[in-house]
C-alpha cells in the first residue's frame, strides 16, 4: 500500500475525464468536488504542480472543475 510507504506520494482522484475544456481545476483533500467532469489537461496541470509543492505530499486529492 502506497500509504505505508516512506516515499513521497500523491493519490490523484479525478472525476470523469474529458478531452474538452472544462475550466480551471478544483482540488480538495476531503473528497469535495464541484463539476463532475474535468479535462485531462487540467488534471495534468494539477499533477505537474504537485511535483513542486508539498501541499499534496502524502495526501489523496480529488480533482474536479469549477466549470467554464
Amino acid at each position: 500500500d502506497v500509504r505505508g510507504s516512506d516515499l513521497d506520494w500523491v493519490v490523484a482522484q479525478p472525476v470523469h475525464l474529458t478531452d474538452t475544456k472544462t475550466g480551471q481545476a478544483y482540488t480538495s483533500l476531503d473528497g469535495t468536488t464541484r463539476k463532475m467532469k474535468v479535462s485531462r489537461e487540467e488534471v495534468a496541470r494539477v499533477l505537474a504542480a504537485a511535483t513542486n509543492d508539498d501541499a499534496y505530499v502524502r495526501q489523496s486529492v480529488s480533482i474536479s472543475s469549477v466549470g467554464i
